[in-house]
């Protein structure tokens, strides 16, 4: 009897063991993985050294992709960010990649099915846009030379035309803080606010007012292209594009490095190029933190030089979003 409770006790020992390592596996440990905050001499202040007359497009500078996941659920999937939206501003990232869909009237973050929180804690609320547009007035109230690429994605399906509306309301709520355009203003004209590009169509028919268009296609696929560096052409913006989210780690830093020396040759044509340094994987199972920590170090270590547009990043920090601004101040 003593002999049968012993064994029980072990199986119950060793479920409960397994069930601690695959929850802290999701849930907890990755929140141990970070990226310093410490800061660069003027990453807050970055672009007060720009001419006033460059056009946005002509500048070279760093982003975040998913940059509302610092906390968010399931985040050994989910997490591409160690810093918060505040903190990624004040280390010198000035493309934010913004997911929201509708919820009761208003605006939340997600990543794909995953809502972003406001804390560590399962409890914590879901993270709402007024939250994060705090943050951001706070900044640039704060930091009037800079300016911030507000890039907006719908997460997930719904209507677009009310996902617009409910958004204006966001924007109507402080309209001082933001530029809104259908054309790529100049340094000058964006600084001290938002500037809002838009990865939908304009369903409302806001025109100006609906901001930017960059609403690429998927490119998705695990073959190497040749050609990474998209063309794409929508409502009269053009812009080259590269996300390809499920290359291998290897393929990605081959395509990527082609598509970035690309961005450069286009320089003088003073088109919005982005590249985007993320990547899943080309299976579903793959953890951010571990791949960006490979992606980031090898693109500070090619040392890349000129005109390569904007380059947006998984758990980035202040070192590597100087990497990709300080080439404004070389290339004269």
């Amino acid at each position: 009897m003593k002999r049968k409770h012993k064994m029980i006790f072990y199986i119950l020992s060793t479920i409960v063991t397994i069930l601690f390592l695959v929850l802290g596996t999701l849930f907890l440990f990755p929140y141990l993985e970070m990226v310093s905050d410490e800061l660069t001499q003027n990453s807050a202040d970055w672009m007060k050294e720009l001419e006033d007359e460059i056009s946005l497009d002509a500048v070279t500078l760093p982003g975040t992709h998913d940059s509302a996941t610092a906390y968010v659920q399931l985040p050994y999937f989910m997490r591409c960010q160690s810093l918060t939206i505040r903190e990624q501003l004040e280390a010198g990232f000035r493309y934010l990649d913004i997911r929201l869909n509708t919820e009761n009237g208003k605006l939340y973050f997600y990543h794909s099915f995953a809502k972003c929180k406001t804390g560590i804690l399962p409890w914590a609320d879901a993270l709402e846009l007024e939250t994060v547009l705090e943050q951001v007035y706070a900044f640039l109230i704060n930091h009037p030379s800079e300016t911030i690429l507000f890039v907006v994605k719908q997460e997930g399906s719904g209507d677009i035309a009310l996902f617009q509306k409910i958004l204006q309301e966001y924007i109507e709520k402080k309209p001082e803080m933001w530029l809104l355009t259908n054309k790529v203003p100049t340094v000058g004209e964006a600084r001290g606010k938002v500037v809002l590009f838009r990865r939908y169509a304009d369903k409302a028919g806001l025109k100006a007012q609906s901001g930017i268009a960059l609403n690429w296609s998927d490119q998705g696929g695990k073959e190497l292209e040749v050609n990474n560096l998209q063309k794409e052409i929508r409502d009269g913006v053009t812009f080259y594009i590269q996300d390809r989210y499920n290359y291998s780690v290897e393929d990605k830093m081959k395509g990527m490095e082609a598509s970035l020396i690309q961005a450069k040759e286009l320089a003088s044509e003073e088109r919005i190029k982005i590249n985007f340094a993320s990547t899943a994987g080309p299976n579903s199972l793959h953890h951010p933190y571990k791949i960006a920590k490979q992606m980031n170090a090898w693109f500070q270590n090619k040392h890349f030089t000129g005109n390569i547009g904007w380059v947006i990043f998984d758990h980035g920090d202040a070192e590597l979003a100087e990497s990709v601004y300080q080439l404004n101040f070389l290339v004269k």
